[in-house]
């Protein structure tokens, strides 16, 4: 039995800007953007990625996410799209 397919936050960085990894975070450094896509778990989602044509290459980090609208699925997100997604969130009262 498969496991249920979900969402994933994924977020790229190019490891070879001056910030360190874990400080490039949306605006800053070598942050290439992000994506929401629908998989098990983090290998699926990087193939999805890849698949989608929304991975711009570079170190991934990725966690299990929910979005409060399709459109932020399936595609590279910019860091104003982002900032978007976030103040919705807000807006919504959701974490």
């Amino acid at each position: 039995m498969s496991a249920e397919p979900g969402l994933w936050w994924l977020s790229f960085v190019d490891t070879t800007k001056s910030d360190p990894p874990e400080q490039q975070v949306p605006g800053r450094g070598g942050f290439l953007g992000a994506c929401i896509v629908p998989a098990t778990d983090f290998g699926a989602a990087v193939w999805m990625a890849d698949f989608l044509g929304c991975n711009p290459g570079g170190e991934i980090a990725g966690i299990p996410t929910t979005v409060p609208d399709p459109k932020w699925i399936g595609r590279l997100l910019s860091l104003t799209e982002i900032e978007e997604l976030e103040a919705e969130e807000a807006r919504d009262g959701r974490p």
